[in-house]
Formats: C-alpha cells, structure tokens, sequence
C-alpha cells in the first residue's frame, strides 16, 4: 500500500512540476509578447504619422506649384515695384 501511494504522490508531484514549468514559460511568452506588441504599436504609430504627413503634403505641393501668384515675399516685392514708387533693387 504505501508503495502505491508513494507510486502516485511522485505522479502527481511530477505533474505539478511540469504545470509549473508549464506556467513559468507561458508567463515569460507573455511578458515577450507584450513588449513585442509595444514596439509595433511604437512603429504603427510612426507609420501613421509618416502616412498623415504624405497625405497633406502631396496636395500642398500641388498647390503651391499651380498658383499664379509669386512664390516669395521677394519676388512679390519685385513684381510690385514702379519708377518713383519703390528703391530699385
């Protein structure tokens, strides 16, 4: 009899130290897993900055090489300058 018991109390020993090393390797995935998750959260984060600032840059851009008008406060200056009214340049 006490072999039986000595035969089961090692089973169930073994089995609870695997269920703790078991619980150890799923507590380090996560732990990885999580910081992992941080940094592509970091990247997406980025990525969308990055993607918001092409989205408005493109039409800025577009903009400002369709308009008529000068394309500084200098050549504006000169487009606007009469005899007598500005210094010549």
């Amino acid at each position: 009899m006490r072999g039986v018991l000595e035969t089961g109390f090692a089973r169930v020993d073994g089995s609870l130290a695997l269920l703790v090393q078991r619980s150890d390797q799923t507590d380090r995935a996560l732990i990885q897993h999580g910081g992992d998750l941080k940094s592509l959260e970091k990247r997406v984060d980025a990525l969308e900055a990055d993607s918001k600032a092409a989205a408005t840059h493109g039409p800025r851009l577009a903009l400002w090489r369709r308009w008529p008008g000068p394309r500084s406060v200098w050549d504006y200056l000169r487009s606007r300058r009469m005899d007598g009214w500005c210094p010549s340049w």
